[in-house]
């Protein structure tokens, strides 16, 4: 197997309430690159806040010098019905980290610890426009389920769900 710098450079770890500041500043930045936006204040409080509730799980991708290069964030259902699914609430690459697999490395990990945590089932939604987010999930047995628009925004998102009965 070809050797590849990007991954062979982080190291994956279980995150910590002190990772939470840097995840919500990568996250305000990853949100702006995607958008053709500067990072802006209030993105990085609504991903403070929603790290701060429900955690099952935080995954963080991190590079030799200690930097958080990427993140997923595993919490309970968003809708709170279902005990065995769980929800992928983020899911964040740093731009100059993205298209060389550490995003489907940290979805690999991020199911693993699902599953350790007694899930059969994790959801997601993103955002319809982001093409290349959904190639992702869908190249890795993310089936979609649905469609609608996120309260904050009003954007379009397709929602998505990923059996790990089925693997």
């Amino acid at each position: 197997m070809e050797s590849n710098p990007v991954l062979d450079a982080v190291a994956l770890r279980i995150g910590t309430h002190a990772d939470d500041a840097d995840c919500a500043r990568l996250w305000a930045q990853t949100v702006a690159a995607r958008d053709g936006l500067e990072p802006d204040e209030e993105t990085e409080l609504r991903a403070i806040r929603k790290l701060a509730k429900g955690r099952i799980s935080l995954l963080v991708a991190v590079e030799p010098d200690g930097l958080i290069t990427a993140f997923s964030l595993l919490q309970r259902d968003a809708q709170g019905t279902d005990t065995k699914t769980a929800h992928l609430s983020m899911l964040a690459v740093h731009p100059t980290k993205q298209t060389h697999g550490l995003g489907g490395r940290l979805l690999n990990a991020t199911h693993e610890q699902a599953i350790a945590g007694g899930f059969t089932a994790i959801t997601l939604r993103v955002l319809t426009s982001n093409h290349r987010a959904c190639n992702l999930y869908e190249n890795t047995g993310w089936v979609p389920t649905g469609t609608g628009r996120f309260q904050n925004s009003d954007r379009a998102f397709t929602s998505y769900r990923h059996s790990l009965t089925d693997r």
